[in-house]
């Protein structure tokens, strides 16, 4: 059916925001790995303008419920950024509704056998049968090291620590989406100055090396596994995705990956 010119702007305006949104929630997650409460601040202030925006584009019974929680979250934190559990606490809620939100279809229709392209259902078959599980406890064992050598005489670099574990711990079983937000968000962590400070420290250079080394395994693990089910999913829809992904060749996603392996 033929769109009229007038949906067509509003789909237009509600896109432009959209993208904005996700450059805010990038960002934002980013700078939550950071040292700076400030800039912490800073970027949570200005993704909640960019959320409430977007949320006031479209009706109450179109706003996805990601896009609500999302805005709620963001707003507990900013009004109890110092409790200690605080950015542990926001950053879980980013990675948990993370890949929804980056990937959000706005289609205002529901696909029909939306089931059949389940990338989680996919993920949880392989999963038992990657290292995944094992290299995140390897992870959290090496922090512990880290901890209990008592090399580390900073009480905010503990704590980094400490919140770092808990966030492995909670989601190292949790959804493909959690898996691989979780490793991106260690990965930015390896760059902030806490971990520049720690890997300076010749007691716990050791556990520093292992640690990095774990990192860039859990990367090829989740690699293998990425292609396992972008496979999969080409062997059992072939003629469906290959139209899907040509309709939607500006999307980076796992539907892309499968036409081109």
């Amino acid at each position: 059916m033929t769109q009229s010119e007038s949906v067509q702007v509003f789909l237009r305006f509600l896109h432009q925001r959209y993208e904005e949104f996700k450059i805010q929630l990038d960002n934002m997650l980013k700078t939550m790995s950071s040292n700076d409460r400030e800039a912490k601040l800073s970027s949570s202030r200005q993704f909640l303008t960019s959320g409430s925006g977007l949320a006031l584009t479209l009706a109450a019974s179109d706003r996805p419920d990601w896009l609500k929680e999302l805005i709620d979250n963001t707003e507990w934190y900013i009004g109890n950024h110092e409790k200690y559990d605080a950015n542990h606490t926001h950053v879980m809620q980013i990675i948990a509704r993370y890949d929804q939100a980056m990937n959000h279809e706005w289609s205002f229709r529901q696909l029909d056998n939306s089931d059949d392209y389940s990338f989680d259902d996919l993920y949880e078959h392989y999963r038992k049968d990657s290292k995944i599980q094992e290299l995140n406890d390897a992870m959290v064992e090496t922090l512990n090291f880290m901890i209990d050598s008592c090399e580390i005489d900073s009480v905010s670099a503990i704590s980094s620590l400490n919140q770092l574990i808990l966030l492995i711990e909670q989601n190292s079983s949790g959804s493909y989406s959690a898996i691989l937000a979780t490793h991106e968000f260690i990965t930015r962590f390896m760059r902030n100055s806490t971990w520049m400070q720690i890997r300076k420290i010749p007691g716990v250079k050791t556990f520093k090396d292992s640690f990095e080394k774990t990192t860039k395994d859990i990367d090829t693990e989740l690699d293998k596994l990425h292609k396992e089910i972008v496979n999969e999913l080409q062997e059992r829809y072939d003629v469906a995705i290959k139209p899907i992904a040509q309709k939607n060749h500006h999307r980076n996603t796992l539907l892309e990956t499968a036409v081109e392996i």
